[in-house]
């Protein structure tokens, strides 16, 4: 699995970008990866924010541009990275498409994204996450904190449908980089639906939980020493509700500050949430990584 080399920062300078720079520069400096700040402006005249508009004797487009540059180079310069990689991008298509584009073309490892921004002009953000997170080549950092601090409890869901375990070297590879603790998590989907309790009664219900759940241990554990992480908390659910539901509920209650999901394979974000995926990246408090496991 590669290392997070290259790691891209999508930014949009609305009142949340400082703290996803914050976020995606932390993550450099402890990774020693090369970082570069991406701004990209879908140019739509009439939904240009007042603060950003140009003045009347001046080609819109070039403000734009010029001003975007301009702001990106004040946030590195502001983290002490002003030699970092900048790049404005002025487009007729969408923000989510040049984004793609970019990762793709210049070999991202990782892109950090946040979950504010504006909407038209200079929207990076908010549905723009959602699909960056299903259609990025690469893997992806959603950003949801409000603070900055590093992480301290990374949580790792995990259905067991893919005999891979490269999402969970992810999270461990992170937590080793900020000595945070790691969380295993599976949650065991009851469903109390009135049918299954007619054809075979509750207590079979039942039963047949606890034998799920009873696998589902040994295959965390089977996870946690794979992974080198044995002594990893694990934890098994038998939820009640959807499993996105119960998996916010989960992070909220034992504090963690990063959820990580996958791509395809074990961590999946689309065989593990499916349609659910949507609800944690913007139900979770905490800061969301998507793994993309190549098969």
């Amino acid at each position: 699995m590669k290392d997070y080399r290259n790691i891209l920062l999508a930014v949009d300078f609305s009142g949340h970008s400082e703290l996803v720079a914050w976020r995606a520069v932390d993550l450099a400096q402890r990774l020693g990866s090369q970082l570069t700040m991406l701004h990209v402006i879908d140019y739509c005249p009439e939904d240009i924010p007042p603060e950003v508009a140009s003045p009347d004797d001046v080609n819109p487009a070039e403000y734009l541009v010029n001003h975007a540059r301009a702001s990106l180079a004040a946030l590195a310069e502001g983290y002490g990275k002003d030699n970092v990689a900048q790049k404005v991008i002025l487009t007729d298509h969408t923000a989510r498409k040049e984004i793609l584009h970019f990762a793709k073309e210049h070999l991202i490892d990782l892109i950090v994204i946040g979950t504010h921004g504006y909407h038209g002009a200079t929207a990076l953000l908010g549905g723009t996450a959602d699909q960056v997170v299903h259609s990025a080549p690469c893997d992806v950092l959603v950003v949801r904190a409000e603070d900055r601090r590093g992480y301290s409890r990374i949580l790792g869901a995990t259905d067991f449908l893919d005999p891979s375990y490269e999402a969970a070297k992810r999270v461990t590879d992170l937590a080793k980089a900020y000595e945070a603790e790691v969380m295993l998590l599976h949650v065991v989907e009851y469903a109390p639906e009135l049918l299954f309790h007619k054809l075979f009664g509750p207590k079979k219900v039942d039963y047949y939980i606890q034998l799920l759940a009873q696998a589902a241990r040994d295959s965390l554990r089977d996870l946690a020493r794979a992974i080198g992480y044995q002594n990893a908390e694990q934890y098994i659910i038998a939820g009640t509700g959807a499993v996105a539901q119960e998996i916010i509920r989960f992070a909220k209650e034992h504090e963690a500050d990063l959820i990580a999901v996958g791509a395809h394979g074990r961590f999946s974000i689309d065989v593990i949430l499916g349609s659910t995926a949507n609800h944690v990246l913007h139900g979770a408090s905490c800061d969301v990584l998507a793994v993309r496991v190549l098969k």
